[in-house]
């Protein structure tokens, strides 16, 4: 089962005798998911009733539990003034977690449609980390116009499209759940590197999404993750971009005839400010690769879009890396595909000692962030570089800097305590799938310490697959002893 979350306010009719929003939106959801699974069964539900009242019921708190999936219809009215909307995010959270997690592989079972802008940072963090399908077109700083299903609007089709999108998407991951399997998923996404997915002008948002999920779905991670700022109230644009694309090994353009918009403070568009800080991230990194595209048929130009297509044309295209295509859209992607396959099948340089010190990935709980401080300590002295775990602000550790950190060092010690079955259970699966994550070279140990107050998980943990340590009085150096001549041994020998 769907469940749809929304403001009532937001399903009001603007016109007599005239369905709300909401309540086309469910109908049509409804038709088109029994079409795409084969069922007759009801399968959307959301709380109809309209008499003003704004309260969790009984009927609401039993239906959300049993949700697959949640659809968050997000707008200013859900996010300012709905408390038990946010309530609503809340305990499917809750209950997911308790039924195999938010996400099936790189989906969220948490469907963020965005029918009126509101300010990412101001999204409810249970949708933090997701662009979500907007169902609308920013025409300028403060102006935007909405998508309606009706033949008369002047987004009718851009509705559709969107809409299938979300109807294709929930039926993936509802297929992926009862089959117990991830969505055509192989590994995580930033596992197979990150593309920088430049943000482009209005007109082509459904292809850039498209692109986005097509590739988050094969193991990369798209960048930028949330939109660009607009406003300097919103930060840096360019400092955004510097940023994003040095975490990048490709970078990928979607350019059209629209101008598109200009970033508060700036004289140049979003296509031409990027397009400079791309090439100057591609002077810095000679591995890098671009790819640009244009539509085959481009014949109606923004005056003040010429100079960019007419530079992106005779210069970037012939730098080394770069590869203009004006193609059909489908080829382009096709074409991205060949150069990531390229790219992963470039011989890498056999890895071999490096002059600095062994870095060891400390891996630990939030809760265990204190606990391991004199390990992180006695490590450190013991002539190690540490790495440890980066929280953001109330939530885990960002996936992509746990696969980055993977990546990186010689090896992993997992400190298990505050952390529950599950968490460790994760870490072990990290640790399985290590050499999927980029790696060149084998870890010089892989350990386990279990520490704490004993359970019978605890006591009973065992594996092959890594070395294990249990030790549960405060910190004795000597019960690393085994692990720090492994680590500092290898690197001696």
């Amino acid at each position: 089962m769907i469940f749809i979350s929304y403001a009532h306010n937001d399903d009001a009719p603007l016109l007599p005798d005239q369905d709300g929003w909401v309540t086309r939106f469910h109908a049509a959801l409804e038709i088109r998911l029994r079409q795409l699974l084969g069922t007759k069964e009801q399968i959307v539900w959301r709380d109809e009733r309209l008499d003003g009242n704004d309260y969790l019921s009984d009927e609401i708190a039993g239906q959300l539990p049993q949700a697959k999936v949640l659809v968050s219809i997000l707008t200013p009215t859900y996010v300012y003034g709905s408390e038990w909307c946010r309530k609503e995010l809340a305990l499917f959270r809750e209950a997911a977690e308790r039924t195999g997690g938010v996400r099936v592989g790189n989906k969220s079972r948490i469907v963020k449609v965005i029918k009126t802008p509101v300010p990412y940072e101001e999204h409810p963090p249970e949708c933090q980390g997701m662009l979500g399908y907007e169902f609308f077109k920013v025409t300028s700083h403060e102006d935007f116009n909405e998508f309606w299903p009706e033949k008369q609007t002047p987004f009718y089709q851009d509705y559709w499209s969107r809409f299938q999108d979300v109807a294709c998407d929930i039926a993936k991951v509802i297929k992926a759940m009862e089959r117990g399997d991830p969505v055509t998923i192989s590994a995580p996404a930033g596992s197979l590197g990150h593309i920088y997915l430049a943000e482009p002008a209005s007109t082509l948002f459904d292809e850039r999404d498209r692109i986005r999920r097509n590739f988050e779905s094969e193991g990369y991670g798209i960048l930028p993750a949330t939109p660009l700022p607009l406003r300097r109230t919103e930060g840096d644009f360019e400092a955004t971009v510097r940023e994003v694309l040095d975490r990048c090994t490709v970078s990928v353009q979607l350019i059209s005839g629209d101008y598109g918009l200009v970033p508060e403070g700036s004289s140049g568009s979003m296509d031409e400010l990027q397009n400079k800080l791309i090439g100057e991230w591609q002077s810095r990194n000679p591995d890098a690769r671009r790819l640009i595209w244009l539509p085959p048929d481009l014949d109606e130009v923004d005056p003040r879009q010429e100079a960019l297509i007419e530079e992106l044309r005779n210069h970037a295209a012939s730098l080394p890396g770069s590869e203009l295509l004006e193609v059909p859209i489908e080829d382009f992607k096709t074409a991205i595909a060949d150069t990531l396959a390229k790219m992963a099948e470039r011989p890498r340089e056999q890895k071999t000692e490096s002059n600095g010190p062994p870095r060891v990935y400390l891996v630990s709980d939030r809760s265990d962030l204190e606990a391991i401080r004199p390990i992180d300590d006695y490590l450190y002295e013991s002539g190690a570089e540490v790495i440890t775990p980066l929280f953001e602000e109330g939530q885990d550790q960002p996936r992509e800097f746990h696969i980055e950190n993977l990546r990186l060092c010689d090896a992993v010690l997992v400190y298990y305590d505050g952390g529950d079955p599950f968490w460790l259970n994760a870490k072990m699966n990290d640790l399985r799938k290590i050499d999927g994550y980029g790696r060149e070279a084998p870890l010089r140990s892989k350990t386990v310490y279990v520490t704490g107050q004993k359970t019978d998980h605890k006591d009973r943990f065992r594996t092959r697959e890594a070395d294990v340590v249990k030790h549960f009085d405060a910190f004795d150096p000597a019960a690393l002893a085994p692990f720090m001549s492994s680590v500092m041994g290898s690197k001696q020998g």
